[in-house]
């Protein structure tokens, strides 16, 4: 797996068990983070090192430009995950992330064009109106108050706002979860996301142990949950691909047009400078969307982006609250660009600075 010439020789081996044991693993008291950080702090200036966590060498990189040609040029290399999902979880085991080789290499090239500025501005009405209806619905809470105003946990209305935003721009459905918190989408979305004790403890396992979850054919997901949204899936891809359900502007509309070879350029329509640099040719030719990948990268959309959308936003909210003069101002900022409808141009977000630095955690007072 490693063949980036800088690591071949001379690492120096940190064990990082002094820092995390086999037992705090599995009572939950510590993390692999926690390791990692150990051996971050140990290696001191060096660009990287050799440590070892739970029986597995692995190679710990510190130095930036190293990692970014890791990541970006020369990613071709080191395209592999180590595999912990079991047979029976197929829709996770065929995510991007997941996949390995010519496989990794040919679905990446084929849907690397459905992420470029003009194809995600093509979803830019379900972000305004999941939003307006969004604030809407806060209105309405305060209105129904005799005080005029209403207390919100802020984490559970962000959450509902992420799972409706992600519906209707992935699955090209509406899910309803900010009228209803308790509908089917938002239940089993939240038990697909959310990591008990025991899911951890199980991917502990899988990770470091792979002969042993798969002996024990252990499962990592919520079955029933994954299988709610297969079928959602299966059936909205089955209707788009027969032409029997009106086009979208949503992610799964985009993979569709993309096997069948009608995705198009759209205006200035070009892949972020990320994405260029990381472009990568597999070798094989062949038609690598198959109907299971496409349900399954329109599932990685749910499954990585509900909780960093969700959490980002929670924590945004926390620091504009405590700092409401960073909260005028960015107020007055996105004011100057919001449509009378209350909608936003996908162009004219770009041009907030302001809110870019406050998503940053920039200084900004």
């Amino acid at each position: 797996m490693y063949q980036y010439i800088i690591i071949a020789n001379g690492i120096r081996e940190i064990d990082t068990s002094i820092a995390v044991s086999k037992l705090d693993l599995f009572l939950g008291r510590k993390g692999i983070p926690e390791a990692d950080d150990y051996a971050y702090k140990t290696i001191g200036s060096e660009k990287y090192c050799g440590i070892r966590q739970m029986g597995n060498s692995l190679i710990l990189i510190k130095e930036t430009s190293v990692i970014k040609k890791i990541l970006i040029k020369d990613f071709d290399h080191f395209v592999d995950r180590r595999p912990f999902f079991s047979d029976a979880e197929l829709s996770f085991k065929k995510m991007l992330p997941m996949l390995e080789g010519e496989e990794w290499k040919g679905v990446r090239t084929s849907v690397s064009p459905t992420f470029t500025t003009g194809k995600i501005r093509r979803m830019m009405e379900y972000f305004n109106s999941v939003g307006q209806e969004w604030v809407e619905s806060f209105k309405e809470k305060a209105r129904a108050n005799l005080n005029g105003f209403v207390v919100i946990n802020a984490h559970t209305a962000n959450i509902q706002y992420a799972v409706d935003v992600i519906a209707s721009a992935v699955f090209g459905m509406n899910a309803g979860t900010i009228k209803d918190p308790n509908s089917p989408f938002s239940q089993y979305g939240t038990r697909l996301s959310d990591f008990t004790k025991w899911q951890i403890f199980k991917f502990t396992i899988a990770v470091n142990f792979p002969k042993v979850a798969k002996m024990m054919k252990l499962k990592l997901m919520d079955m029933e949950a994954l299988g709610f949204f297969e079928r959602i899936l299966n059936q909205g891809l089955k209707a788009r691909m027969s032409g029997d359900t009106t086009k979208r502007n949503d992610f799964l509309q985009l993979l569709v047009e993309a096997k069948k070879g009608e995705l198009k350029a759209e205006g200035k329509d070009e892949l972020e400078s990320f994405e260029k640099d990381a472009q990568i040719e597999s070798t094989e030719k062949k038609q690598w969307l198959t109907e299971q990948i496409m349900n399954s990268q329109s599932l990685v959309f749910f499954f990585a982006g509900l909780t960093t959308a969700s959490n980002t936003i929670t924590f945004a909210t926390y620091s504009l609250a405590v700092h409401p003069d960073v909260q005028d101002k960015l107020r007055k900022e996105v004011d100057k660009i919001m449509k009378p409808d209350g909608s936003l141009d996908y162009d004219d977000v770009s041009s907030l600075v302001y809110l870019d630095m406050v998503l940053c955690g920039e200084h900004i007072i």
